[in-house]
């Protein structure tokens, strides 16, 4: 639901489906809900199995995937611009993606997602700065750090 504040009107933005896939995200962050550039809702849905992010506009309407399928996205975070979305998700283009974690970027609006982060370490919770992301990187060698 989104409501005016000025005028108290308040209508639906976008419902989950009845299904058990459909409930509440069960991940750190829970739905992980922001208020994005262009006055765009970005969210957590597994409605595909997989929890995703979706967008949809605030005014109501259909949502709209922004992310793959086949791996689960987790931490998220959203740039100061509110434009770009940072996430970590199970998945890549190194063989055993599907047991790490890497960070990566794709714009509220759509478009095509970016890796931030690549190989055989693990990279978690992104934490969107004016420069960039920071986030938590380890390896076999390397306990994890802030980078």
């Amino acid at each position: 639901m989104v409501a005016d504040t000025a005028t108290g009107a308040a209508g639906e933005a976008w419902a989950s489906g009845t299904a058990l896939r459909d409930s509440f995200p069960d991940v750190t962050g829970g739905a992980n809900l922001h208020w994005a550039a262009g006055d765009r809702l970005v969210f957590l849905s597994a409605t595909s199995n997989w929890q995703q992010l979706y967008t949809v506009p605030a005014s109501g309407g259909a949502a709209t995937r922004l992310t793959g399928d086949g791996f689960m996205v987790e931490h998220v975070a959203l740039s100061p611009d509110r434009a770009t979305l940072y996430y970590s998700a199970n998945t890549g283009a190194t063989p055993d993606d599907d047991t790490r974690r890497h960070v990566f970027a794709v714009p509220v609006s759509g478009g095509p997602v970016r890796a931030i982060t690549s190989g055989t370490g693990l990279e978690w919770t992104p934490a969107a700065t004016n420069d960039g992301v920071a986030l938590i990187a380890a390896s076999a060698r390397d306990a994890g750090a802030v980078q």
